[in-house]
């Protein structure tokens, strides 16, 4: 049955997408599977998907990192993602065990662009905010979305598994259990202001392939916290957008199939302005 749901649901995305969407400059491009090269390479690999899938601009400049994967997974974590992190004490911004953060992937990414010339990327918190509504804050992250991918750069998502889970006292607690980065490829051009719910299409680092899913407002409490905001760690009630459960495993295989849990749309890393060819890397990469 779930077999068959998805299969109508992704014909209806795709079709959707081919009347009138906003696309990545560079569809045809081969979308990295990180499994050869790292299981916990998602936020990095993630990023060398939207070199290839960007603009010329984007593409030619960044090719000293896009080269090969491995070697510009290897060039990019060691030379950017190696230092330690100003937002995690005591952690580097990557490492084998946890991956990356998304406030010290914006932060290794600024590095990298500053050395070769290129734009450089804001971290869009995706949380609610005083009195937003989801709607709004729905609206806002197409707005973020559209702007990146018209400069060139399709944006880089990411998205947290939270689950109620079984305390040591017997209680309950909502945690992260589970975080991945994808990249945003294709929206619909538009939004209806009063829209609960849009479609989208990824790169998905973890399958190496193009997939499409859909933002929405869940209908079930759920909690989750900013893990970047130093200000409030706190877990709230409802505080983002979902995707569906069954689309991302997230760490599944770890948690009994009747634990209460959501994915939740955290962040989003968008390319500030467009790129341009910088003729003075070009020689160099």
């Amino acid at each position: 049955m779930r077999s068959s749901f998805l299969l109508v649901y992704f014909t209806f995305a795709t079709s959707s997408f081919a009347a009138d969407s906003l696309d990545a400059a560079n569809l045809d491009a081969q979308i990295i599977d990180q499994k050869p090269i790292h299981a916990m390479g998602c936020g990095p690999i993630a990023l060398l998907n939207a070199y290839r899938l960007g603009s010329d601009a984007w593409r030619e400049t960044a090719q000293k990192v896009t080269a090969t994967p491995q070697q510009g997974f290897k060039y990019f974590t060691k030379t950017y993602c190696s230092r330690f992190s100003r937002n995690s004490y005591l952690k580097r911004r990557w490492d084998e065990k946890n991956g990356i953060r998304p406030d010290d992937l914006t932060e290794a990414i600024n590095e990298f662009h500053k050395k070769v010339k290129l734009p450089q990327v804001s971290l869009k918190r995706l949380f609610i905010k005083g009195d937003q509504s989801h709607q709004d804050l729905l609206l806002e992250l197409h707005s973020h979305i559209k702007k990146s991918i018209k400069h060139g750069f399709p944006p880089l998502l990411s998205i947290s598994k939270f689950s109620r889970i079984t305390t040591l006292d017997g209680g309950h607690r909502w945690a992260e259990t589970g975080s991945h980065f994808i990249t945003i490829t294709s929206i619909p051009k538009e939004l209806a202001v009063n829209a609960q719910n849009f479609n989208f299409a990824y790169a998905d680092p973890w399958l190496g392939k193009l997939s499409n899913t859909h933002f929405t407002i869940s209908s079930s409490p759920f909690f989750a916290n900013d893990i970047t905001n130093r200000k409030d760690k706190r877990l709230h009630k409802n505080p983002t957008l979902v995707v569906p459960k069954t689309q991302f495993t997230l760490g599944t295989h770890r948690l009994s199939s009747n634990i209460a849990q959501q994915i939740a749309v955290t962040h989003l890393i968008v390319a500030d302005s467009a790129a341009t060819i910088n003729i003075r890397y070009q020689s160099e990469l």
